[in-house]
């Protein structure tokens, strides 16, 4: 079990076939509004040169389950599509860092 929500998979495809999952492991329904992915291009850290994609809102997510943000233009893939809880302009490749927040927190990291 784990206390926080994590980063479960994530793809970087050719033009927009890009998705983030996280996954819920801490036993109890969390609600994402506390929750958003922010995403530096680059590499950078400084929130000037970032992106900031928040989950539905009202959205929660049940333990044990996974929900899926798909890029906004990848509506032509059906496997994508078809299993995106919510759709953003989750725009990431090369060097580019995501983070997973909470209210503004980091609680998870990864760098291409």
């Amino acid at each position: 079990m784990t206390t926080e929500l994590l980063i479960s998979k994530y793809s970087e495809g050719s033009g927009y076939n890009k998705y983030l999952e996280v996954y819920n492991g801490t036993g109890s329904t969390i609600n994402l509004d506390n929750y958003d992915f922010q995403i530096n291009w680059n590499g950078n850290t400084s929130s000037a040169n970032s992106n900031v994609r928040s989950f539905t809102s009202g959205a929660t997510l049940a333990n044990g389950k996974t929900w899926v943000m798909v890029h906004n233009h990848a509506n032509a893939h059906d496997d994508l599509e078809a299993a995106a809880n919510n759709e953003a302009a989750i725009g990431f490749n090369g060097d580019d860092a995501v983070t997973l927040r909470k209210n503004g927190t980091v609680i998870e990291s990864f760098k291409q």
